[in-house]
């Protein structure tokens, strides 16, 4: 294996090392494809967080809420980084008008 610039490790052979993290030249823990253990972890909090935001995002958009709850929450998910969709979840729900069965709405 030859250790190029930006961490990145290219297998001359192209086999996979036998064990699934492996320990570079520095002593830190490298996948196959040259991404370090912690890289991979920040990568997992990244996407979890973007998927956090999208599904918090959708929520707030497409419920009805308490006089204008819907500006103060949607402002809290967009702006808050990860705590304000956790807020969202945790206690904006609370907020929601109760969708009107339509056998029940009053008619015209």
């Amino acid at each position: 294996m030859t250790l190029i610039p930006r961490g990145l490790i290219v297998s001359t052979a192209l086999a996979l090392p036998s064990a699934a993290f492996a320990q570079n030249a520095q002593g830190h823990l490298e996948s196959p494809f040259g991404i370090a253990l912690g890289e991979i972890i920040i990568i997992l909090f990244l996407l979890g967080a973007c998927v956090l935001h999208l599904v918090a995002l959708i929520s707030v958009l497409t419920h009805e809420f308490t006089a204008s709850n819907k500006v103060v929450w949607l402002l809290a998910v967009l702006l808050a980084s990860v705590v304000g969709p956790i807020l969202y979840f945790a206690i904006g729900r609370r907020h929601w008008v109760p969708a009107v069965p339509p056998a029940t709405r009053p008619g015209p």
